[in-house]
């Protein structure tokens, strides 16, 4: 387990370096920060950071203490595995050993091992990140199945709105096993995608047949984003027509 949350922390740390990269890119292309922010689709604070960087820092994690389920996160995934899947049983029995943080803490870490592939697809029906252009190359390609529970629902949501052009061989592998795996993500992340195009190059016509498309998806986070935008379409479709 510590292994795979070393991959998890490699695969993310990748992804983000991915988008500090472009970043600069278009930086040294002579786009603006605010240029940046609508091509790429990457957070305001993010791109204000990156474009005064020359180099992505690591990340600082603060080391788990006695309060922090993470804290006993080896002696957790041991007891799990051998059979004790009961948080209020882990929780009396960490408290032994010293644990003094609240029960809905350590109940948040244990769910991730219960059900992880419907985290994984809950997560993704939850997210609504509308980020980059259309996924015109993005394509079904047959490989051997891998169980989802391998891949953080963290890294499934990035990799939601991410062009199959930027996709690095591994990155493109999980995405097609999560569109194999993850009812729902095909077509959440077609919608996604050409949500962004729309913005770039469309029309009012083509935003309206999309929203159109996004609220008879059943997917609950696209249904609610598409209330959202037609709370105030006249700012939306003023963003499709205007540079």
């Amino acid at each position: 387990m510590v292994a795979h949350q070393q991959c998890i922390a490699r695969e993310r740390r990748a992804l983000q370096l991915e988008r500090f990269q472009l970043v600069k890119r278009l930086q040294a292309s002579g786009r603006t920060a605010r240029a940046i922010m609508r091509e790429t689709g990457i957070g305001w604070a993010s791109v204000r950071k990156w474009i005064r960087l020359s180099d992505l820092p690591m990340r600082n994690r603060m080391a788990p203490r006695p309060g922090m389920p993470e804290f006993y996160r080896e002696y957790l995934q041991r007891r799990w595995t051998e059979g004790c899947q009961s948080a209020r049983v882990l929780m009396a029995e960490i408290q032994t050993l010293g644990y003094i943080g609240c029960y809905g803490g350590l109940a948040k870490l244990v769910a991730s091992w219960r059900q992880p592939a419907s985290a994984t697809c809950d997560l993704l029906s939850d997210t609504a990140a509308v980020i980059h252009s259309d996924d015109s190359m993005d394509r079904d390609v047959p490989i051997q199945p891998v169980p989802v529970r391998h891949i953080s629902p963290q890294i499934a949501a990035a990799l939601l709105s991410q062009p199959r052009a930027l996709l690095s061989e591994r990155q493109a592998e999980t995405v097609d096993v999560l569109k194999q795996q993850c009812p729902g993500f095909t077509t959440m992340r077609r919608l996604v995608l050409s949500f962004r195009a729309i913005l770039r190059h469309g029309k009012v016509a083509t935003l309206r047949r999309w929203m159109t498309r996004a609220h008879a998806s059943d997917i609950p986070a696209l249904q609610r984003f598409v209330r959202k935008l037609r709370q105030d379409l006249r700012a939306v479709e003023g963003a499709v027509t205007e540079r």
